[in-house]
């Protein structure tokens, strides 16, 4: 009888260790699947990181679109028809291009 009381002792705490051992298997492994959704989230190409690169190029252009736009508002209160290198020449004045873009516009 004490025999059957030992084995039934030794089975009783093995069962335990083995729930503690599969609840740690499925806690790492509904971990390394929410890693791997939240990888996929941040670099995928409707990712976050992709999202943000794309805010940042229209940031950008509506940037330069605006500036272009007030440097050309202000050459026509300067001129009253002005010419388009009077637009380059406030675009530079302004600091929006280089002189390099006027070089380059007057071998053309």
């Amino acid at each position: 009888m004490k025999k059957n009381k030992r084995k039934l002792r030794i089975i009783k705490e093995s069962n335990k260790n083995g729930i503690t051992l599969v609840a740690l298997v499925i806690t790492i492994v509904v971990l390394l699947i929410l890693a791997g959704v939240s990888i996929s989230m941040l670099t995928g190409d409707n990712g976050i990181i992709s999202q943000a690169q794309k805010a940042k190029e229209e940031t950008e252009y509506s940037t330069w679109s605006e500036q272009i736009d007030l440097a050309i508002i202000e050459t026509e209160s300067k001129y009253r028809n002005p010419t388009i290198d009077n637009i380059i020449d406030e675009l530079i004045d302004d600091n929006i291009i280089s002189d390099s873009v006027k070089s380059f516009m007057e071998k053309q």
